[in-house]
């Protein structure tokens, strides 16, 4: 899915909450505000907020005093907490590749999906002589770190719209570049550096090093007892990074050996890269916070012998404010997030959204309800032509409200009875004959309310992962599966659940719940 054309983009680190007020317009952004704002000490960790109430009141202040009102907000996130991984599937259209993906999640993660929102990006199409290859970027993030970007919305009274990996964003903000050549892009950061190679606008490699600049800025704090502001002042001020060990002083080695350590990782990988790859680096660029610190470009370009350079210029971005021109490199995962189409917003946020709709339909036709009520308790004092008046006019919006409901309502049923045939059609070639008439079967009877995470389906029968945001719904879901007859014949000789496991939401009392169901087929006798 897209993201809104229009909204609030924001990415939060360590050091800094980076802010754009955008407007999209196919390829280029119009920046109307951009804010940087000092991130309150030890609210954010690793990805991971703990200081909802100190970010909100930060975040609140900035946008007040720029008057900014615009309500949709989207988030942009690194963690280690977000697992990643590259694979090679067939080039199958979109929906058929959705469902082998999700059918076979399960084999790329080696953890509990209930927990996990899952997605992907094709990266590129290769042939191998063997048919086109479409190489994917499946991503896997733990559901409570996004809860708390979630929650964090919901404290400003913003509608969070979708949450990005930073990973995905900075390759979006690299694919929209003018630069054709083979480059590394890195993008320095507190806690981590995201290491991307492009080629013609390509991504070919993409890693998160868990090393940033962080214990760069803590070798100065500790050294001159200072906080963190005033050391990243004194590390942009300073000539602090030097290539001779002997000329250095105590500060300037343990400066330098940080950052070291930082590009000796970049190393290893740029090594991984190029015995994968034929096509060679050719230069390099640099963006994030770790930029401002004094000489670093000259640094990583005396050490990797390669044209460095720190990337202050987009030429798809327009900016109406001086901020952003004055730290454009603080921006590139803010930026990068508006071009995605990959959302890890956990799928209880998403079901709720679509509950809401459903809810607000459904108040709007009781009161219209009430006012046919109304009307037929005042006929006797209205004329006969202005009676049938109201009358044909208040059936008409009785209809489209109507409409309006089944159409939501079919929706939902057609989404989830898709999902549940492109599971099954993918997998049709290596199962039983009865798979036809068992998916119309159960496309009629599925409840809605049920989501599939994963399914896997063989000769001896079906492993679907489930998500129900109710007992109830689970039990009847159970109880579908074990009456299901085809011809007057049972399908399942028995259903069961191997795991079953509550799982708390973004907000007290909203859970639901993440459950596998077995089903065996009964077997055929036959005939001698």
């Amino acid at each position: 899915m897209n993201y809104p054309k229009r909204g609030l983009s924001i990415d939060i680190g360590n050091e800094k909450i980076k802010i754009v007020d955008y407007v999209r317009n196919k390829d280029t952004i119009k920046i109307g505000h951009s804010l940087l704002i000092d991130t309150p000490e030890n609210a954010i960790s690793d990805g991971v907020i703990s200081g909802v109430t100190d970010i909100g009141d930060v975040i609140s202040a900035a946008l007040r005093e720029k008057g900014i009102k615009t309500k949709d907000v989207i988030f942009t996130v690194a963690s280690s907490k977000i697992i990643t991984r590259e694979v090679d599937l067939p080039d199958l259209p979109v929906k058929k590749l959705n469902t082998l993906i999700r059918m076979n999640a399960d084999e790329y993660f080696p953890v509990n999906l209930a927990e996990y929102t899952l997605d992907y990006r094709i990266i590129d199409r290769v042939d191998h002589g063997e048919g086109m290859q479409a190489k994917v970027n499946l991503v896997a993030a733990l559901s409570t770190l996004m809860d708390g970007y979630v929650e964090l919305a919901e404290s400003l009274n913003l509608r969070v719209r979708g949450i990005d990996y930073g990973g995905n964003s900075i390759i979006n903000f690299a694919s929209h570049l003018d630069i054709e050549d083979t480059y590394m892009l890195l993008d320095l950061g507190s806690d981590s550096t995201m290491v991307t190679v492009m080629s013609k606008k390509v991504v070919k490699f993409n890693r998160n090093l868990v090393y940033g600049t962080k214990v760069i800025n803590t070798s100065i704090q500790n050294h001159f007892g200072v906080d963190l502001k005033e050391a990243m002042k004194i590390a942009a001020e300073q000539s602090l990074l030097t290539y001779e060990p002997e000329t250095n002083d105590f500060l300037s080695n343990d400066v330098s050996s940080a950052l070291n350590q930082i590009l000796n990782g970049v190393s290893r990988l740029m090594d991984y890269y190029a015995s994968r790859n034929k096509d060679s680096i050719e230069h390099i660029y640099i963006v994030g916070g770790g930029t401002g610190i004094n000489g670093i470009a000259a640094y990583v370009e005396r050490y990797f012998n390669m044209t460095c350079t720190i990337l202050s210029e987009n030429p798809r971005v327009v900016a109406s404010d001086d901020n952003y021109a004055k730290n454009s490199v603080y921006y590139a995962n803010a930026i990068g997030a508006i071009y995605s189409e990959m959302n890890l917003l956990p799928i209880h946020v998403l079901n709720k959204d679509k509950l809401k709709v459903s809810k607000r339909l459904k108040i709007e036709l009781a009161l219209l309800a009430f006012a046919l009520v109304a009307v037929a308790v005042y006929l006797p004092y209205m004329g006969l032509r202005n009676l049938e008046k109201e009358k044909e006019s208040l059936l008409a919006e009785i209809e489209e409200k109507q409409i309006a409901e089944v159409v939501l309502e079919d929706y939902n049923r057609t989404m989830t009875s898709l999902a549940f045939h492109e599971s099954i059609m993918t997998t049709s070639s290596s199962s039983t004959e009865i798979m036809a008439d068992l998916l119309e079967k159960m496309e009629a009877e599925i409840p809605t309310s049920v989501s599939y995470l994963t399914m896997n389906n063989s000769e001896e029968g079906i492993l679907i992962s489930c998500i129900a945001s109710d007992k109830l719904t689970m039990v009847n879901f159970i109880t579908i599966l074990k009456n299901m007859t085809l011809n007057d014949e049972p399908v399942f000789s028995q259903v069961y659940v191997p795991s079953f496991n509550e799982v708390e939401g973004s907000t007290a009392g909203n859970s639901y719940y993440a459950f596998s169901i077995a089903c065996d087929y009964v077997v055929q006798e036959v005939a001698q």
